[in-house]
């Protein structure tokens, strides 16, 4: 090259840097000589390549070291554990069905002071199981509840997807390393595989190769790629999706034909005093809950001790009382009308009762229990009863109640509860393990089977990128210097195929050899002698920069 007019028309030699002088300092030596890795102290292979999985080290003692321990953990708290929570939270108790029984069943979303089993608009079923908020916790501002569910999107939800991100490239890179091992691999797959990791485009670009590779293990490989990274791309969408926030809501009854409801809170737990033995009232009565504690212990008592008189004048001691129980309950007396207050009847018998319980007190089993009820006096053992709800003196049903009671927000007291759906999570945790366990088996075949993979050799996104560049450099002819200024167009569809343009293709060669002076070295080199000088200076480099075209 010419020098400027100011030095007197002299040329200056630039020292000539060649293409081969740039390549041989940017080997992937990785702590070895290039072309000479086998034999370098940073790989070491264990003598059983050729052995067959089953009777691999593995077997024999290679299980318990380091690197392979923790991926068991990691598998058993990743897989293993939530799964087994899993089905034993969706076991239905007092029941003999199995794990995960109570998963696809319809969802009952409660409230606070609901009465029975189910309010009226709390049953979901169908489809909408699926996003139903059926185990939920807590009573919160919105502040409060607002700030959990965006820190268990955040820590967990990303959380997980950069766990699981990193496990997959792992697992993903010596993966590839074994298919690159049989066959070569596009530069598209690769730089999606080892340089960028699980992403959106992985998936584009996995799909394509899907349809261009021939190999069937590799179409295996591949389509079991897409699937984990679409599953690892979904993770934070589902660990949002499973969980979520509602303002908490409150049993609500109506009393009447008429709109007007009543918060289940304001009704009384009473006993009910439905009638005598042969008579029931239409109105049935409110009589205190305690009181009929007490009487039913008294009674309970009388029962074990003491005789009675059925109507045609036979006596049933306590024995016959006790074996009548047995056979049928307590109430069965009360149907055959079999009194204790008949005359002769001297009997007695102690017990603590609602007294202390080291001081007995002493009862006459012939005794009556009066109650006066609207401004009538009854035995108490000649009154049929149950149990009900009170408002204004008024006595209730509990089972009218019960299918009477609705969920309605709390608007006096508006909080926020926090949960999660069932039938989201359990999805999420039988894809998760099944992913867990999979991935698990393709690393332990990598290991096992890939000669880089198990001599020690581990993909970065470092080295990823100076392979790339060493095929670059191989398919192209071009230096680093070249490779910057050529036109990106044309360079993409060099490196990534097009129409008119095969892909470039990354050789098992790249990772043990110099493919500078191995034969696809040799016809590198012979392609870059055959390029011209123009073309070089268009691409910003020549072969000889001290020389004139």
């Amino acid at each position: 090259m010419e020098s400027d007019a100011g030095n007197n028309g002299k040329k200056e030699e630039a020292p000539k840097v060649t293409c081969e002088a740039v390549g041989s300092s940017d080997e992937l030596t990785s702590g070895v000589r290039s072309g000479d890795w086998h034999t370098g102290t940073e790989w070491k292979s264990d003598g059983t390549q050729g052995a067959g999985f089953f009777g691999h080290s593995i077997w024999k003692g290679a299980f318990w070291t380091k690197k392979n321990l923790l991926a068991v953990v990691l598998v058993i708290a990743t897989g293993i554990v939530p799964i087994c929570i899993l089905g034993e939270a969706t076991t239905p108790p007092y029941s003999d069905r199995g794990w995960f029984s109570g998963i696809f069943s319809d969802k009952v979303v409660g409230c606070s002071g609901n009465i029975g089993s189910a309010p009226q608009n709390t049953t979901v079923t169908g489809i909408e199981t699926v996003f139903a908020l059926d185990t939920t916790y807590g009573a919160f501002t919105f502040a409060q509840v607002k700030a959990i569910d965006l820190l268990w999107d955040v820590a967990l939800g990303r959380g997980l997807q950069f766990l699981a991100g990193w496990a997959a490239y792992i697992v993903f890179c010596d993966a590839l390393l074994k298919t690159i091992e049989r066959h070569p691999t596009s530069f598209a797959v690769f730089q999606r595989i080892a340089l960028e990791g699980p992403s959106a485009r992985a998936i584009g670009t996995l799909i394509k190769e899907l349809w261009a590779t021939k190999s069937r293990r590799t179409k295996a490989l591949f389509f079991y790629m897409l699937l984990s990274t679409a599953y690892i791309i979904s993770v934070p969408i589902v660990i949002g999706a499973m969980t979520g926030y509602d303002s908490t809501a409150i049993a609500w009854v109506g009393l009447d034909d008429s709109s007007n409801i009543v918060p289940t809170s304001s009704l009384e737990r009473t006993w009910l005093i439905k009638g005598v033995l042969n008579d029931t009232w239409s109105e049935p009565a409110c009589a205190d809950v305690d009181l009929r504690l007490k009487l039913s212990l008294i009674q309970s008592g009388r029962r074990q001790k003491c005789d009675c008189l059925l109507p045609n004048g036979t006596i049933f001691t306590a024995e016959q009382v006790k074996q009548a129980e047995d056979a049928y309950d307590s109430s069965y007396l009360q149907v055959l009308q079999c009194r204790y207050d008949f005359s002769n009847n001297t009997q007695t018998w102690e017990d603590s009762g609602f007294v202390e319980s080291n001081k007995l007190t002493t009862y006459s089993c012939n005794s009556t229990f009066p109650m006066t009820i609207k401004d009538k006096t009854y035995d108490a053992s000649d009154l049929k009863t149950g149990y009900g709800y009170c408002y204004n003196s008024i006595a209730y049903n509990e089972t009218w109640i019960a299918s009477r009671s609705r969920c309605l927000p709390d608007t006096a007291n508006q909080k926020y509860k926090w949960g999660f759906s069932t039938v989201i999570s359990a999805l999420f945790v039988f894809v998760t393990t099944a992913w867990v366990v999979s991935m698990y088996a393709l690393w332990l075949y990598a290991q096992h089977n890939s000669t880089l993979v198990s001599e020690g050799f581990r993909m970065t996104p470092l080295r990823a990128a100076f392979a790339m560049v060493k095929a670059a450099k191989h398919r192209t002819g071009l230096c680093e210097k070249g490779l910057v200024r050529k036109n990106t167009v044309e360079l993409e569809k060099e490196l990534y195929g097009g129409k008119g343009s095969k892909k470039t293709k990354l050789h098992y060669s790249i990772f043990t050899e110099d493919v500078e002076e191995g034969e696809d070295g040799l016809l590198a080199k012979e392609r870059r002698g055959k390029q011209g000088g123009e073309q070089r200076r268009r691409d910003g480099y020549r072969l000889h920069p001290g020389q004139e075209s």
